[in-house]
């Protein structure tokens, strides 16, 4: 089954059903009890959804709505691995179960699969640290830049950017960046390599899964504060960890509408675009 890794929910891991979050939670593991019981506000968490399918396979057994848990020729889990967790939970990994067995010629090997994401997960243990909640980047390269020089090293790349110059803060008020800056679409790996002297540090938004055409922002540390760099707008998901790029003709407008800005030397945002407070839509 694939399964989000602990320490950065945007990693995927390919791990045995036995090994799962799920069927640790279910018998009683807490260690990460707070991701399971995250309050869901109107759809239930993802604690509750279990406790609901185990009560219903008790009740009704499985399959209680005809609908089979779908595997490929590998066994690799493609739909229904809440409902296998449950029935591991319940009964154990020697229950056979009925499930619906699709082949799909073109897949990569399971064993290919687990290769590949287990060297994502090691190249980002490699390059950070974790101290409780707080996970950083190693310092990389110079010291920290102030904002105004990190305009300067965007202008030196000739790619066309604006600047929001509005604080970011979460939930809780804490300040997660002082501005965000969006370049022209597809060129943030230009603008990370221009940038590799740059004290880099881990975005607040490592654990989040970005979802359509949303590319992850780049999380820079200066001395004014840390700064979001992005290649469009996208907007936060209330109830679950996910990233959604903004409407393209939302985002046409606001490159029609941006303003040169002398004391900057870039070009800032309309005011207009400043939605709830910058928390709600990152720009």
């Amino acid at each position: 089954m694939k399964e989000s890794y602990i320490k950065n929910r945007a990693i995927k891991r390919i791990i045995p059903l036995r090994e799962s979050g799920y069927v640790k939670v279910l018998g009683g593991d807490r260690s990460d009890i707070e991701y399971y019981e995250e309050p869901g506000k109107l759809q239930p968490s993802r604690k509750q959804k279990l406790d609901f399918i185990r009560q219903l396979i008790v009740e009704k057994g499985y399959p209680w709505d005809e609908n089979l848990i779908l595997v490929n020729q590998e066994g690799y889990i493609y739909d229904g691995i809440k409902r296998a967790s449950c029935l591991y939970a319940l009964y154990g990994g020697n229950k056979k179960i009925p499930v619906l067995r699709i082949y799909l010629p073109r897949e990569k090997g399971i064993n290919e699969q687990i290769e590949v994401a287990e060297n994502k997960v090691h190249e980002w243990n490699k390059t950070h640290t974790t101290n409780g909640n707080v996970q950083k980047y190693e310092i990389r390269g110079e010291e920290k830049v102030s904002l105004k020089e990190l305009i300067m090293k965007l202008n030196n790349t000739n790619i066309p950017f604006f600047m929001i110059k509005k604080k970011k803060r979460n939930a809780e008020r804490a300040l997660l960046a002082v501005a965000g800056i969006i370049v022209k679409e597809g060129k943030l790996d230009v603008i990370r390599e221009h940038l590799k002297t740059v004290q880099q540090s881990a975005s607040p938004y490592d654990d989040y899964q970005f979802l359509y055409t949303a590319s992850k922002p780049l999380y820079y540390l200066t001395t004014d504060g840390p700064v979001l760099i992005s290649d469009r707008l996208y907007c936060k998901n209330k109830y679950e960890k996910y990233i959604l790029p903004v409407d393209r003709y939302i985002v046409q407008n606001c490159w029609r509408n941006i303003v040169w800005d002398e004391e900057w030397k870039c070009y800032l945002a309309a005011a207009d675009i400043y939605i709830n407070d910058f928390n709600g839509c990152f720009a």
